[in-house]
Parts: C-alpha cells; structure tokens; sequence
C-alpha cells in the first residue's frame, strides 16, 4: 500500500497525537488517496483503481474509512 493525502494540524489532531484524546470523521481535514500496486495477475485489478479516503485518530492507532471512485 501506498499512502498520500494531507492532514490539517488542528488543536484536535495535535492532542490526539500526543495521546490527549481522539478525533472523528469531518473534525479536521484528514484525506488520504491509496494506492495498492500489484504484480500479481490475480490482483491487477486493484492498479486500476482510485481511492480516496478519510481518517481520525483513536488511541494508538489511526482509522480510515476507504471508498473507490466509480464511473456510473
């Protein structure tokens, strides 16, 4: 896996890191874009598809909640 994206440093998220509380989706701007680059033929699929996600801060530990983008 591959991760880029962008977090906002907010107060939140500042104390959050430094294990003072927790954060939720749409507290601060926390998106990501992964990627999950394979040269398994049983998985070449996933080369193809964009993703974009939001994450939040729990204690020890970060969470994301993952959608793929599709053409309807």
């Amino acid at each position: 896996m591959q991760y880029t994206g962008d977090v906002e440093m907010t107060e939140a998220v500042l104390k959050a890191i430094g294990g003072e509380g927790e954060t939720d989706y749409g507290d601060a701007c926390f998106f990501t874009t992964p990627r999950m680059p394979t040269g398994d033929p049983r998985y070449a699929w996933v080369n193809n598809v964009i993703c974009v996600g939001q994450g939040r801060l729990r204690a020890g530990r970060v969470e994301y909640q993952v959608f793929a983008v599709q053409n309807d």
